[in-house]
């Protein structure tokens, strides 16, 4: 009997069956009452075979009755029912022992139903002496199955008696038959099912046909439409994608000129491959020069090369954080991926949370730009626009913020450099004029502050090279890792920034030159900040006192409020935000307490006290009749102004703005509606531009009446139909009780799952498993998932 521990109504597990399967029912915001399999086998891979979304139902089960399998006896490797699980548990295991256990999945008590074992020192086939074994020597870590044939893909791990043939093993439970392929060849096995762990001393080659490369990573099995129908058991032919060191092998179900396999490269190694009627996702992960996602169609010709199709503008994509292409993923360890077959949506996991990659039919790498959100365990970004240039007010601490200048005399406004303290000592460091220069005189010149921070805390430092005579010149800060950081500087005038989470309590700051010359500086400022969740990290800063609180009673999610003169949020000079002539995308939630006040939302330009400053503006601003996009030339010289009647508005209700400039005509969203239609192509730029929001610096319009959250602001413009998809799913954001973070304290992913019948996604940290609807977490559980997750019919089985 397998080692099981269960809720079954009938079971009483003793001390020798602990240690198996152990159920575990959700607990959270919502009670699923559905069986959930939890099993402590050392699970490389683990799916969930739900029969009724084969072809014919799962018909097949009922007839198969004189297959050998089916009349093989009651042993250690084989339970006591005959049929085929109706829904069946695969896991593939590595340790101790490579193996892979089939479990009954209509049974409560998740019983065995088959086994795989590995015969140690028995490859799969040796060239010297020829011989065959179902599993092989090699570690089972990957699984898919449709239609009766179940598909684990090997890998040739350190222990591999063999260090060539591993590669993908077929199971058709209809025809009863085996089969292996490698890089090398495709075999049957002589063997039934039922002698699957009985060495035979040969084996038949089917096809000279191969994989690309042995080693594989993930294995995945879909029908396509109009599938040619396989004549010994009446079902559609799946197409077998394979995610391998060497990249994608397609085994195709309708050979084109005899040649069944598919060998695609170009990326490499793939370790992750799903797949849907249309085509197949794929994804190379592990390392930071591999970290990228791709969507493709299924190859249409044997000579069709993969790395072209992917980039080409053909209704592909192919997506890197540091590549040119849109949206960019964040920059971390890919740890996981799945997949939404109905609407394309790809889930990654990583060391720092989830994305959820989501985009229209047809995305090209030239149009149609996709939605990309980032989720961790204590923010939620909302849906992000193409190439995001900033993603804010998205935070789940309601804890209200204040903060006040950091540096001291960083305006040196009294002709003196008090506060600094030299560093490096070659050179001098002075004050006139309102601004301070760094002057390199014999070695390295610094000067420095030691200021006294919160760690754990998000700071922004900013500052303005007025001139220098030099390009060797650097500034640096040091908040507690043990490095000094450099901010990124092109060696000329400007203003730079820089934004960190305090890793001590102490930061610092220091101006540096490195060769003849000198550098004049002014307005060093470091505040506190809040965060930027793009992968461009340029926070903003506080001033004063900023309210945060829940959207809504019980919400995850928080509201930024409380703006007043001296009480709003600023960003530096971002250079990210010169939008130019071109497109551009700025959107938000807010809520009015009241209305009749004239209030400005955001404001980018280069005003100061009372002025509006002399270059381009980007304002979003209510009056007493409208909700207004501005879009100025000149500090308001000339503008394109669209208008949304306030009374769109409603008082006390968060409500979705987005504002659009696309193809040179400019329009308004609210709440999924389109407003205005207004022709737009003057030139947004503005090198000396501060981003205000809540606030704008000509004339005191603070938005006392309204809060905000889920900003965002993007060089790319969303179509309508996304537009109306992140209202949809971003809404559900502001319910009452709304989750929308990773549950616990753990931010790395271990495990993805997707249940196409219920559109969840779950996703596995060592903190538990939580479970997604759209961007809203519906459920979770406590205990830690290590390894992998597969769900049907919320059916969920985890490691």
């Amino acid at each position: 009997m397998p080692n099981l521990v269960g809720i079954g109504n009938s079971q009483v597990p003793t001390n020798a069956m602990l240690g198996g399967l152990a159920y575990q029912d959700s607990v959270g915001e919502i009670n699923i009452e559905k069986i959930k399999a939890r099993t402590s086998d050392t699970a490389t891979a683990i799916f969930v075979y739900d029969t009724r979304k084969d072809s014919d139902g799962g018909a097949w089960r009922k007839k198969a009755t004189t297959q050998s399998w089916y009349n093989e006896g009651v042993n250690q490797y084989r339970g006591a029912r005959k049929e085929f699980p109706a829904v069946a548990v695969i896991v593939a295991e590595e340790n101790p022992a490579y193996k892979v256990t089939i479990y009954d999945g209509d049974d409560p008590n998740m019983s065995l139903w088959m086994q795989w074992i590995s015969v140690t020192n028995t490859p799969f086939f040796n060239y010297a002496t020829p011989g065959s074994h179902h599993l092989g020597n090699y570690a089972p870590v990957s699984i898919s199955a449709v239609n009766g044939i179940i598909c684990v893909g090997t890998f040739r791990s350190s222990g591999s008696l063999d260090n060539l043939n591993a590669g993908i093993r077929e199971f058709h439970f209809i025809k009863d038959e085996c089969f292996a392929t490698n890089n090398d060849k495709r075999v049957k096995l002589p063997t039934s099912i039922a002698d699957r762990n009985v060495v035979s001393v040969f084996y038949v080659q089917s096809s000279l046909e191969s994989i690309i490369d042995s080693n594989v990573r993930d294995v995945t099995m879909t029908v396509q439409p109009n599938a040619p129908i396989d004549e010994s058991t009446g079902l559609p032919i799946p197409t077998i994608t394979v995610g391998t060191d060497g990249g994608v092998s397609v085994i195709q179900n309708n050979p084109e000129n005899n040649k069944r396999i598919v060998n695609l490269t170009g990326f490499s190694p793939v370790t992750f491959v799903e797949a849907n009627e249309k085509g197949l996702v794929g994804a190379l992960g592990g390392t930071s020069s591999h970290d990228f996602i791709f969507k493709t169609n299924f190859p249409q010709s044997i000579s069709e090369a993969f790395n072209t199709q992917i980039a080409g503008d053909n209704g592909n994509y192919y997506m890197n954080s540091n590549s040119g292409t849109t949206p960019l993923l964040r920059d971390l360890n890919m740890t996981a991926m799945t997949f939404n077959p109905s609407d394309g949506t790809v889930y990654r996991g990583g060391d720092n949370g989830f994305d959820i990659i989501t985009k229209t039919e047809t995305v090209s790498s030239n149009s149609n730009i996709s939605l990309i959100s980032y989720v961790d365990t204590d923010y939620n970004s909302g849906y992000m626009v193409g190439n995001i240039k900033g993603a804010f007010l998205s935070s789940t601490d309601d804890t209200n913020v204040t903060a006040s200048e950091l540096v001291t005399n960083g305006t040196f406004a009294s002709n003196n450099v008090t506060g600094w303290t030299e560093r490096e000592s070659g050179g001098s460091f002075t004050a006139s004029g309102g601004q301070a220069t760094l002057t390199y005189s014999s070695g390295v010149a610094s000067w420095k502050q030691d200021i006294t921070i919160v760690s754990g805390k998000t700071y922004t430092l900013s500052f303005q090279v007025i001139s220098t005579t030099t390009s060797s010149i650097q500034f640096y800060y040091n908040h507690g890792t043990g490095t000094d950081i450099n901010v990124s500087m092109d060696g000329t005038a400007g203003t730079y920034s820089a934004t960190f989470t305090a890793a001590s309590n102490s930061v610092e700051i220091f101006p540096r030159i490195f060769n003849s010359g000198n550098m004049v500086l002014d307005n060093i400022s470091l505040r506190i900040a809040e965060d930027d969740r793009s992968i461009n990290n340029k926070g903003l800063q506080v001033f004063g006192t900023v309210t945060k609180s829940a959207v809504a009673t019980g919400a995850e999610l928080t509201s930024y409020g409380g703006f007043a003169n001296n009480n709003y949020l600023q960003q530096p000079y971002n250079s990210d935000l010169n939008f130019g002539t071109g497109d551009l995308s700025i959107i938000f939630w807010y809520k009015m307490t009241s209305s009749g006040t004239t209030q400005c939302l955001l404001h980018r330009g280069d005003g100061g006290s009372g002025t509006w400053g002399s270059g381009n503006i980007i304002q979003i601003e209510m009056d007493t009749t409208n909700m207004e996009l501005q879009l100025s030339a000149s500090a308001f010289s000339s503008f394109d102004e669209i208008q949304v009647p306030v009374a769109k508005s409603v008082t006390g209700q968060w409500q979705h703005f987005v504002g659009v400039r696309k193809g040179g005509r400019a329009y308004i969203y609210i709440d999924g509606v389109r407003y205005g239609n207004v022709a737009s192509s003057r030139d947004l730029s503005n090198t000396a531009a501060k981003t205000w929001i809540g606030q704008r610096p000509n004339v005191n319009r603070p938005a006392t009446n309204t809060s905000m959250a889920l900003l965002r602001m993007s060089p790319s413009a969303p179509t309508e139909e996304q537009v109306i998809k992140m209202y949809n799913d971003e809404k559900h954001l502001f319910d009452e009780n709304a989750k929308c973070t990773i549950s616990g304290a753990t931010s790395a992913v271990k495990a993805l799952g997707f249940d196409d019948s219920t559109d969840t996604v779950y996703v596995g940290t060592s903190s538990g498993r939580s479970d997604f609807r759209g961007l809203n977490r519906i459920n979770n559980t406590t205990t830690a998932v290590t390894t992998a997750i597969s769900v049907s019919n919320e059916l969920v089985a985890e490691q």
